[in-house]
């Protein structure tokens, strides 16, 4: 099997926020997706993730839709660090909006979701949540992994889907 024919497959950038107590905490993750035509979508965190934990916990997380003016540094910091031993937000541009962290530069827009549910689907779990909020912002292109990947120059970390070990 050419398992690389996986590649072609499109995705989004986008970032997760939930709360660690006081400390925004989140992560960068590539499979964001609308179930239905209201206000149910879905997002698929890799199980040992620290994001992960905090989903379980608090049932609530926000998503920020990056745009290619996304600085490679956001990414980074939110993407390739756990945390569990960092303040992933520290040093970024955010605010909190109904007790979620949202990035304010460069993002297309935000929603509000809380969990209505989950499927566990081997190395990652599928969580199924209710859009309670969404706000448009800046009217950018939005970041594709294609973009990120080839015009970035950007990597996936190993827990990441899109991980390609070359």
């Amino acid at each position: 099997m050419d398992s690389t024919v996986l590649w072609k497959l499109s995705y989004g950038l986008y970032s997760i926020g939930v709360m660690d107590g006081d400390i925004p905490q989140g992560c960068i993750v590539n499979t964001v997706f609308q179930i239905t035509a209201e206000d149910m979508l879905a997002v698929s965190i890799h199980k040992e993730n620290y994001t992960h934990l905090l989903l379980e916990k608090t049932g609530r997380f926000s998503i920020s839709i990056l745009t290619e003016k996304t600085p490679v540094r956001v990414i980074g910091r939110l993407g390739f660090q756990s945390g569990a031993q960092v303040h992933k937000f520290e040093g970024l541009d955010y605010e909190l909006y109904d007790g979620l962290p949202l990035l304010k530069a460069n993002c297309a827009g935000h929603l509000i979701c809380t969990i209505t549910g989950s499927a566990d689907i081997e190395t990652h779990t599928v969580f199924f949540a209710r859009v309670t909020q969404a706000l448009m912002d800046e009217p950018l292109p939005v970041l594709t992994y294609d973009y990120y990947y080839n015009v970035m120059r950007g990597k996936a970390p190993k827990k990441a889907p899109t991980y390609r070990g070359v």
